[in-house]
């Protein structure tokens, strides 16, 4: 019979034991030397699907017969072993806790130790821990790291290119890197007349590609402006699919490059080896897919801009020539006046000076015998050839004008005033009032 004492040694021992079979997160199996079942917890039923007493007695290389002895063995040594996710997914096939693809495996951190007993090797004790969603968290994080810096990098490239469009193989390469994708095919419409062609592909068969010059299910897409994805292309009866079958594209992705409503072309991914194209790879193209959008349509702006800046410099070119030849006519036209006016003020100064002289004549040798009447006519008629002569020569100044400096001066206006009325009939003299002193202008 057990004392007292021995029973409050043993009292902590059997708790741990007791949690460990009914409460412990992780699953424990104890096997004896010949790799029987001796211990089997209640995590292990759980995820095993197994009950205790089906297990307990057998080997457990029967109830999984897959599973690799190698470790097991070195535990009978005395060596204990680790076997981590890095280069197992899993030890024992048990089904994983996650939503995931049917057949998916729970993922586990396992070790396999000796069980000792005073110094000697008894059994094995094997402890398996469920890591699956931490290890699928661990590679959202990965995935997620690895799309954000292929993201940047496709931003940071399209923003320092002066021409985004010859980036699209570069940043295939990329997108093939970090996705499973084996082409790309990228339309572009006419700046000027709004048609769309074929600007270029990657990953494509030699003999498919012209075929893609007029795809009709490509160009349907472009002209709804919705993202398409097209799964199990080969399965598809459309004869307008035919162009991505003979491609051997099994699944598609096409998205059109918009930027303020106007459509700028499409841009289409597909893949050779899967019959879908996730949630996740839709975002990140359509992101990637914008980012080109916005870089094209700036680059094409800038070639508008050059282009309006070239035909604005040759049209300013066209009309400084114009000005220049112009200016060279009027010159031309302006010699021509001058020397005209040359021509007329010599010849008319030659009847100008025989009136001044006739009347000078008159006056000199008939003066005396001239009535007073007369004679004041002969004065006035003297002056007016000298008048003549006098604007004959201002006109001649007067041409000159255009290619002289005008140089502003004070004239008194009553002096002028009086000089055009005597050059007047009495009867207009006398029709005028003067009111003085008039201001210089």
């Amino acid at each position: 019979m057990q004392s007292p004492e021995d029973s409050l040694k043993a009292s902590p021992e059997a708790s741990l034991l007791s949690w460990i079979q009914q409460n412990a997160p992780y699953g424990v199996v104890t096997l004896d030397t010949s790799f029987h079942v001796r211990s089997w917890n209640h995590w292990m039923e759980t995820h095993s699907a197994l009950k205790t007493e089906n297990v307990l007695g057998q080997s457990l290389f029967t109830l999984f017969q897959e599973l690799d002895k190698r470790s097991f063995e070195r535990a009978l040594g005395g060596e204990s072993c680790v076997l981590s996710t890095t280069l197992h997914h899993h030890l024992l096939p048990l089904p994983s806790p996650m939503r995931e693809p049917v057949g998916a495996l729970m993922r586990q951190t396992a070790r396999v130790a000796p069980l000792l007993s005073e110094g000697q090797v008894t059994g094995i004790v094997l402890v398996i821990e469920d890591v699956t969603q931490r290890e699928i968290q661990s590679e959202a994080l990965i995935t997620e790291h690895r799309r954000q810096e292929m993201l940047s990098w496709t931003l940071g490239h399209l923003l320092r290119s002066g021409e985004p469009r010859k980036m699209m193989r570069q940043i295939f390469f990329k997108i093939a890197e970090n996705l499973d994708f084996d082409t790309f095919i990228m339309y572009l419409r006419d700046v000027d007349t709004g048609v769309l062609s074929l600007y270029t592909a990657g990953g494509l068969l030699p003999e498919a590609e012209p075929d893609f010059a007029d795809c009709p299910v490509l160009v349907n897409v472009a002209q709804a402006r919705e993202l398409v994805v097209f799964d199990s292309v080969q399965d598809r009866l459309e004869p307008e699919f035919a162009v991505l079958k003979r491609a051997r594209i099994s699944a598609a992705i096409a998205i059109p490059l918009l930027v303020n409503d106007r459509a700028l072309g499409l841009l289409c991914f597909g893949t050779w080896n899967r019959n879908y194209i996730g949630k996740e790879e839709s975002e990140l193209l359509m992101i990637l897919s914008q980012y080109l959008a916005i870089t094209v349509d700036r680059e094409a702006t800038k070639q508008q801009l050059q282009k309006a800046q070239s035909q604005l410099a040759q049209h300013a070119q066209l009309l400084e020539q114009k000005v220049d030849e112009r200016t060279s006519r009027l010159q031309e036209t302006i010699s021509e006046l001058e020397m005209l006016s040359y021509t007329l003020a010599h010849d008319l100064k030659a009847p100008v000076r025989n009136m001044l002289s006739y009347c000078q004549i008159l006056l000199s040798d008939f003066g005396d015998a001239l009535p007073p009447s007369a004679a004041l006519i002969l004065q006035r008629l003297a002056r007016t050839p000298q008048r003549l002569e006098i604007l004959i020569q201002k006109l001649l100044e007067f041409s000159k004008v255009s290619r002289q400096e005008v140089v502003l001066d004070r004239v008194e206006i009553e002096p002028l005033i009086d000089e055009l009325l005597a050059l007047r009939a009495p009867e207009v003299f006398q029709a005028v009032t003067m009111v003085k002193p008039l201001a210089a202008v």
